[in-house]
């Protein structure tokens, strides 16, 4: 299934925060790393890539995260899930007036 048509599938699961944060809206229960703001994400930050703990592990770059204003999740190694995982990063998208964010994954 697209990803359009898996998020229009959840849009009602939808929940308003609270009247103060009446711009970000969560789906909490379906599809957690489903984040919906108005405000354009800010562009990426440089980071020091540390040595590999193994060869089996595989650097998850880091990302902008929306938690009542824009925070910086750092990057970190992750080891694979099996020899042949490959994966999908999380990325910030468009969806009319709004940001969506799409969480990665493994695949």
């Amino acid at each position: 299934m697209k990803k359009t048509a898996c998020f229009a599938a959840f849009l009602t699961a939808l929940t308003l925060i609270s009247e103060a944060e009446a711009k970000t809206i969560y789906v909490e229960q379906a599809v957690p790393n489903y984040v919906m703001v108005e405000e354009q994400p800010p562009a990426d930050l440089t980071e020091e890539i540390v040595e590999s703990p193994g060869p089996d592990y595989i650097w998850l770059k880091g990302h902008w995260r929306y938690d009542k204003g824009w925070v910086w999740a750092r990057g970190r190694w992750e080891r694979r899930p099996h020899s042949e995982a490959v994966w999908q990063p999380g990325y910030w998208g468009r969806k009319h007036h709004h940001y969506v964010w799409v969480g990665g994954y493994w695949r």
